[in-house]
């Protein structure tokens, strides 16, 4: 891959990998994780200087101790990922939203106990499905938020509470013609290094949508 992306002039300043889980996969073909020493080894090797979990169970935010144990894992990594020069972060979906601990969010439950390095790359839509009011999160995380996934859409269906996902209910669209604020979000934030265009389902032609978003972004000065 790091060959691939030398020749077509690409590079990846960040990058996902399940570092926080012992097996990936669907439920029903659960595979063991690799060892995170090894994805960290990738990691360095592509030229990933930010490396990102994309999810964990939805159980792993049901209860404070689980959520706490998440925090302790991610912190480990972190000074795993220090020697290698690389900074290690979360990226959310619906669920980290969806229970609170004397009225804070298990998400920001989870924040608070993250060592300074560990930094997050928030799911702005994804927010939005979970209830937040994703400008005001954003200012709260303040400079651990290092990235944003841009992506806008109808915020009324949530598969991670009916436990079945239809993309096609999504109702994602080009960035600032939904209903997510993303303007403001973009505007809330105080430390952001990459503004991320993505798609969990996309409207119509990937690269139509793609360069809309895109379009966005660089009406706004990101580029």
């Amino acid at each position: 891959m790091r060959a691939a992306q030398d020749a077509a002039g690409l590079r990846s300043p960040s990058g996902h990998a399940p570092f926080l889980s012992d097996s990936v996969g669907p439920a029903d073909d659960q595979q063991p994780a690799p060892a995170v020493e090894q994805v960290l080894d990738d990691a360095a090797a592509l030229g990933i200087d930010f490396l990102i979990d994309p999810m964990t169970a939805p159980e792993r935010w049901a209860s404070r101790d689980e959520v706490a144990k998440t925090a302790e894992r991610m912190n480990r990594v972190a000074a795993l990922a220090a020697d290698r020069g690389i900074r290690v972060g979360y990226h959310n979906h619906a669920q980290e939203f969806h229970h609170s601990f004397d009225g804070v969010s298990a998400y920001e439950t989870f924040v608070a106990q993250l060592e300074p390095s560990v930094q997050l790359e928030l799911d702005a839509y994804w927010a939005a499905v979970g209830g937040q009011d994703v400008p005001a999160l954003v200012a709260r995380l303040g400079d651990r938020l290092k990235a944003l996934h841009v992506k806008d859409g109808s915020t009324g269906y949530d598969p991670f509470k009916t436990g079945e996902f239809k993309p096609e209910l999504l109702g994602q669209v080009v960035a600032g013609t939904g209903e997510v604020p993303l303007a403001a979000a973009l505007d809330a934030a105080s430390s952001l290094e990459l503004a991320v265009v993505e798609y969990d389902h996309v409207p119509g032609d990937v690269f139509a949508a793609i360069a809309g978003s895109v379009a966005f972004l660089a009406e706004r000065g990101i580029r």
